[in-house]
């Protein structure tokens, strides 16, 4: 008997301990609920108010049976609406090209783009006034080159000697004129003369072509003439070169020569690398410097053999195409810029053994976007395009007819489901007001208080969404078709032509209601009718 008795107490404290203990564990999960609630609420809630409404009337019951419970959707203040650069649309009908993007990247433009400024004689550099980076006028002074070429310095000499006893026999002649004149000379020696000065000219002649052709500038042979004194340096100066140039072909019985004809000068060379260093020696012909005009380019466009029939048909035609570079990383949002009216020049007849592709080749105009002057005058530019720049060209494969064609920011894609947002209507507000455009974002109909008596509780419900510069809700529709820059959407179901829907922003508007509606931070909205 005192056995069960010590039994029965020792059950009895045991009971009250465990409800002690869960007393406490219900307190401290209380308080922990209470101090972490702000924690786990999303912080978008606090400039983007979700209206989620639900028929929690159980405990309010009113003068009304079942009412509808609204759609969730996203009410925006003006701040939020201008934080977001939201723009307002309406959903037309239209026909669009889908497209399949190849790779492709930015190439020189052979013959036109590329320039080596080589050196003219044999010799040692003495100055360097080339910068790399720094635009090259046509006659600009870009390097000066002493001379050391033997060949170049025994024709300076010869030609002066000709220019010398040129000069000579000229004065000679006119001394001997009015003597001759006279009968006191004889006239043979007057003819005599004549031919020696007739020899030294052709020699003069052939003296000058040599000197140009072994690489001195005519300028500076035309000095040679003045002045008579050898030239030890020469001065390379940026070339006047051509955008383009046609063969021009010369016919005559006997030989037939072709000729280069320039087109249009080129004023737009900059200076790319220095390929010399002052008190370095270098041989005619070596390369001082690489020079280029990035106005004209290629995009060479990396196709496999599937795409090059239609490559070629591409370039027979002659039909324009679209080029997209700068693709962002960001898979909501687009930073990509579109060139269009592009055509293919050729598709070349060779395979890159490594990658099996085949190069077509795309001519690619660039553009200037901006200039500046350094301090000693120069000219410093800056091109959209540049040679290695990856972009991709993009292939007509299908035309889609009769669709919705929509940005792609203004849907948004999560999984398999996809939504659109359009203005949010209350039930309320069709009902006391059908006149009123609800797409509008300052849409919001007054209520006459006639209608909702003294009840606090209404007055609340519409200040709340009247507060709102634009509510919006998701709408599901069918993806036919996306790439960086569009989605089509089918026509059909909640989605109509002529609906207002928000053209941007989209996945950030339905990141809010996920926040919302998964449970925490939403706010009920209670409207009495």
């Amino acid at each position: 008997m005192g056995v069960n008795l010590r039994a029965a107490s020792s059950l009895r404290t045991l009971v009250a301990m465990n409800r002690s203990l869960s007393a406490a564990l219900i307190a401290l999960a209380a308080i922990t609920g209470f101090f972490t609630r702000g924690w786990v609420e999303p912080g978008l809630s606090e400039w983007i108010g979700l209206t989620e409404h639900h028929d929690d009337h159980d405990d309010h019951p009113d003068d009304h049976a079942d009412p509808a419970e609204e759609e969730p959707h996203v009410a925006l203040s003006r701040q939020a609406f201008d934080t977001l650069r939201l723009r307002m649309g309406q959903v037309t009908l239209s026909d669009y090209l889908r497209t399949t993007a190849i790779p492709a990247e930015v190439a020189e433009f052979p013959g036109v783009s590329a320039y080596k400024l080589a050196a003219p004689v044999n010799g040692v550099v003495r100055a360097v006034a080339a910068e790399p980076g720094a635009t090259a006028e046509p006659g600009d002074a870009l390097f000066e080159v002493q001379i050391t070429d033997e060949r170049v310095l025994d024709a300076q000499l010869q030609l002066i000697e000709a220019l010398t006893r040129a000069q000579i026999v000229e004065e000679e002649l006119e001394r001997l004129e009015p003597l001759a004149q006279s009968g006191v000379v004889n006239g043979r020696q007057r003819r005599d003369l004549g031919y020696e000065l007739r020899e030294l000219q052709t020699t003069i002649g052939l003296r000058r072509d040599e000197l140009i052709v072994r690489g001195l500038p005519e300028d500076q042979v035309e000095e040679l003439f003045g002045n008579r004194r050898l030239l030890r340096s020469v001065v390379v100066r940026a070339p006047q070169l051509s955008t383009g140039v046609a063969l021009r072909e010369e016919s005559s019985p006997a030989v037939r020569t072709v000729a280069w004809e320039e087109q249009t000068a080129m004023q737009d060379l900059s200076i790319e690398r220095l390929l010399v260093e002052p008190g370095q020696t270098v041989a005619r012909g070596e390369a001082l410097c690489d020079l280029a005009s990035h106005s004209k380019l290629y995009l060479r466009v990396k196709a496999f053999e599937r795409d090059v029939p239609l490559m070629a048909r591409l370039a027979e035609r002659g039909e324009p195409l679209t080029a997209e570079f700068g693709h962002s990383l960001e898979s909501h949002r687009n930073t990509s810029s579109l060139v269009t009216d592009l055509r293919v020049r050729y598709v070349a007849n060779h395979v890159d053994p490594g990658t099996q592709a085949y190069s077509c080749y795309v001519p690619l105009s660039n553009e200037l976007l901006h200039e500046s002057t350094g301090p000693q005058g120069r000219k410093y530019r800056t091109w959209r395009f540049s040679v290695g720049q990856r972009a991709h060209l993009l292939l007509p494969i299908e035309q889609i007819r009769g669709q919705i064609p929509l940005p792609a920011d203004a849907v948004a894609i999560e999984g398999p489901n996809a939504f659109v947002f359009r203005p949010h209507v209350h039930e309320d507000d069709h009902e006391d007001s059908d006149h009123d455009d609800p797409h509008h974002p300052n849409a919001h109909p007054d209520h006459d208080d006639s209608d909702h008596g003294d009840n606090a509780h209404d007055e609340l419900a519409h200040d709340d969404h009247e507060d709102a510069f634009i509510e919006l809700e998701p709408v599901p529709v069918t993806v036919l078709y996306r790439d960086n820059q569009q989605v089509v959407v089918a026509v059909g179901g909640e989605l109509s032509p002529g609906d207002t829907i928000a053209m941007n922003a989209a996945y950030q508007l339905h990141l809010a209601v996920e926040a919302h509606s998964g449970g925490g931070g939403g706010h009920d909205h209670h409207h009495d009718h």
